[in-house]
Parts: C-alpha cells; sequence; structure tokens
C-alpha cells in the first residue's frame, strides 16, 4: 500500500508511527507493509487501485468546491492503465463520479469512459468516535461495472466486516448526503423548538425528556450539528438539485436554522 498526501509534515507524522487525528496508535504500523510519500514524482507505477479521499468543501458561496478533487483525478489520470480501478470515497452530489471524475480522467488517458472502472464508496468516520470505526461500519460500495464492484468488495473485505453493495453510483451518492442531511433536518426542528420554550420560558430538556416517552419518538438535541462535514453536505444536494430545476425547501431552511445557532 502506497499512502500519499501533500502535506509533508503529515507524512513525516505518519512515517513516525504517529497519527495526528489521534485516530490510529501507533502499533497499527507494526507489520504493515505502507509506504508513505508527500512528493508526486514518487507515485509509482505499478499501481491498479487508487482509492481518492480529498476534502469536498464549499466556497464562500456555500458552492461545491471540487478544486482537491480536480487535482487528484488530473494526478491519477496520470498512472491510470486499462483495468485499473479508481475508488472515490470523497462526499460528492450525485452524478459527480461518473460525471465529473469519469471527464478528467478520460481526457487525459485517452480512453472512452466506458473503459475505465471507477467505483464510489462513501467515507462514513466519525472523527473522535472509538465505536463506530471503519472495521465495523456498514461499508457502502457501488461501481460502474459488476467486475469492478466485486474486486472492491474483496480488498474492501480486508478492513471491513460489513459490505453492502448498490449497482447505482448515484444512489450511493445521494445515500451519503441524505445521512447526513437527516441529522441537520432534525437538529434544525429542536433548534426550532429551542427558541419557541425560551420565548414561553420552558425548560427544553424537561420537554425533550416528557416527549421521549413515546416510543417513536427521535431524541435530538438543539445545538450545533456536529462533525467536519454536516454543515457542508446538504449544500452539495441543494446547489445540485436547484441546477436540476428542483428547490429543496426544507433542506435549505434548515441549513438557515442552524446556522444561525
Amino acid at each position: 500500500v502506497y499512502g500519499y498526501d501533500q502535506s509533508k509534515k503529515r507524512i513525516i507524522n505518519l512515517k513516525k508511527k504517529f497519527d495526528t487525528n489521534n485516530e490510529i496508535k501507533s502499533n497499527f504500523f507494526n507489520g504493515k507493509k505502507i509506504t508513505f510519500f508527500h512528493e508526486e514524482k514518487k507515485l509509482p507505477d505499478d499501481s491498479n487501485i487508487f482509492i481518492i479521499t480529498v476534502p469536498t468543501p464549499v466556497d464562500k458561496y456555500n458552492k461545491p468546491d471540487l478544486r482537491a478533487l480536480n487535482l487528484a483525478c488530473n494526478l491519477v489520470s496520470k498512472k491510470y492503465k486499462k483495468n485499473d480501478i479508481i475508488v472515490l470515497e470523497s462526499t460528492v452530489a450525485p452524478g459527480t463520479t461518473e460525471n465529473f471524475c469519469l471527464d478528467i480522467i478520460s481526457k487525459n488517458t485517452k480512453l472512452e469512459k466506458s473503459e475505465i472502472n471507477i467505483c464510489f464508496s462513501p467515507e462514513r468516520m466519525n472523527p473522535g468516535d472509538k465505536k463506530n470505526q471503519l472495521q465495523n461500519l456498514n461499508k457502502i460500495l457501488s461501481a460502474n461495472n459488476n467486475k469492478s464492484l466485486l474486486k472492491c468488495k474483496n480488498i474492501y473485505k480486508k478492513v471491513c466486516k460489513k459490505i453492502f453493495t448498490t449497482d447505482s453510483i448515484k444512489t450511493a451518492e445521494l445515500g451519503k448526503l441524505l445521512e447526513n442531511i437527516q441529522r441537520d433536518v432534525n437538529i434544525s426542528l429542536v433548534n426550532e423548538i429551542y427558541k419557541v420554550c425560551d420565548i414561553y420560558n420552558i425548560n427544553y430538556k424537561k420537554l425533550l425528556k416528557i416527549c421521549s416517552t413515546k416510543w417513536n419518538f427521535l431524541n435530538f438535541k438543539p445545538g450545533l450539528v456536529g462533525g467536519h462535514c454536516i454543515g457542508v453536505d446538504p449544500y452539495y444536494l441543494t446547489y445540485k438539485a436547484k441546477v436540476e430545476g428542483c428547490e429543496p425547501h426544507l433542506v435549505l431552511a434548515g441549513r438557515k436554522i442552524n446556522d444561525e445557532m
């Protein structure tokens, strides 16, 4: 396994078996055949599986910022050979993997998009969570052909206990967004109720306590949405939906409420 990152500091730390994110301990590196480097020129020519995990933030106008993904696709396309497989784990809007990514790779490799094997497997890591980690999460996997799907499934099975496959990349892309949007919208509801409690001088903790006695009440708490992506991911859906002529009123309303918090 080759681990590449543009951050020299990050690579130096990993070579010293130190993870600055405090997600993995030093003994995890023992016995692993991993080579870390930050220089693009050291990218090997013999790799046949490329896993892209770059940030996909939004800009100051809340539009998707795909610059890092653009750079990554251009970088991988320099080393991509026919029959290789590319896996994208970054959060994107539906259609991005099969259009934005494949357009770049096809242009650079001179291969038809149908000749390029690509998978999408959204990351579900929850920073700081020591219980729900990669090895015991349900890993979603999709691909543009069955052969790549099966091959990637066998690879991910080495590190993940549970693999859930879908034959649609767009479904997997939207699924990742929905997971975070659902949390965002639910928290926006209790944030709004929190404001109502303030008006009537009601203790919101007592309110939630009595509501939680109902078997199907979802006990979300008011405050910040948490995480590094929940406040960002909804904009990937809303931007793309608007482009396609659909106005996602509820998602945007939830974002507005939570931003105000």
